[in-house]
């Protein structure tokens, strides 16, 4: 996955999903790029473009594979980006509660506790 490392976003994007749509679950390497990890990045590469929909899509994905407070904290800033107030708030809230110091931070500026 070198292209994420040298911020080549639409390649990374498009051998990520290559990978997570055509290599069968049983013939992937087990490492740091986990299913989960692929689809956050994805997600936040996506969101990074102003493509908050599409990037909603690739975080959706990311909290099926596994729950990461991270993650729900993106889901909430794309909600908040697309003028969905109480839905980021919702995601914050959870993210907050695994104690994503950044959740916790949007919570405070806008008055609300966790």
């Amino acid at each position: 996955m070198n292209c994420l490392e040298t911020n080549e976003d639409e390649k990374f994007i498009k051998y990520a999903l290559k990978y997570l749509e055509e290599i069968p679950d049983k013939d992937r390497r087990p490492g740091k790029y986990t299913d989960w990890f692929l689809y956050h990045a994805v997600g936040l590469k996506l969101h990074e473009q102003g493509k908050q929909e599409k990037a909603l899509e690739y975080y959706q994905k990311a909290i099926s594979k596994e729950s990461h407070a991270e993650t729900f904290s993106f889901i909430g800033q794309a909600h908040k980006d697309l003028g969905n107030e109480k839905q980021a708030i919702s995601y914050w809230r959870t993210a907050a509660k695994m104690g994503y110091g950044q959740a916790i931070m949007a919570l405070n500026s806008r008055g609300i506790d966790i």
